[in-house]
């Protein structure tokens, strides 16, 4: 790390980034995960800050850089509606669909009739879908705080609650995982394979 001019970065968070998951006796906890950076870093994002988070899915936090609070400007593209896979596996969904599509329409048996029905059901799945994702956001971030506070305080004897937590978390995230796997199918089938 000298010979390159590297330093810690420091961090915020928990104080360890990596555990056994062991009990009792044979649990161990260790800082052995870093931010290395040399005097550029430093020097090019003077707000930069280091945080780690409740571990989830391996035995090290992960560890997040924030190089700076603002964002670049970015067009956004309009916005294409898509059924969403993941909203399938939400009680209530088809539910919503039905209610949507078997509402009375003022064209009965035409194209305009579907054309209405579909624009019912496109409005409701989205506000819907935004509700239902806030809720995620807010219980993966609890129940984060709580595995994260657990995992502080954890001596060994802990183990059972934050696997608990630990698949609590995993539940929630599935979901968030099939909208993205859908959404990286959706790009690659536009644009291509650009490997060839």
């Amino acid at each position: 790390m000298e010979e390159s001019e590297l330093y810690d970065l420091g961090y915020q968070g928990i104080k360890y980034t990596w555990v056994n998951n062991r009990e009792g006796s044979h649990f161990i906890k260790e800082r052995l995960d870093r931010a290395l950076g040399n005097h550029q870093i430093f020097s090019m994002f003077t707000d930069m800050r280091v945080s780690s988070s409740a571990i989830c899915s391996s035995d090290h936090n992960p560890i997040l850089i924030t190089l700076n609070n603002r964002c670049a400007y970015e067009r956004r593209a309009r916005s294409i509606f898509r059924y969403e896979a993941s909203w399938g596996h939400i009680v209530g969904s088809k539910d919503l669909v039905s209610e949507a599509w078997t509402g009375t329409s003022e064209n009965q048996n035409t194209i305009e009739s579907v054309s209405d029905k579909l624009n019912k059901c496109k409005f409701k799945l989205v506000n819907w879908s935004k509700e239902i994702e806030k809720e995620n956001r807010w219980d993966i971030e609890r129940k984060l705080t709580q595995l994260r506070e657990l995992q502080e305080r954890n001596m060994g004897n802990l183990h059972m609650k934050i696997q608990e937590l630990h698949k609590a978390v995993h539940m929630r995230l599935e979901s968030q995982d099939l909208k993205w796997k859908q959404r990286a199918k959706q790009k690659w089938l536009k644009e291509g394979d650009k490997n060839t």
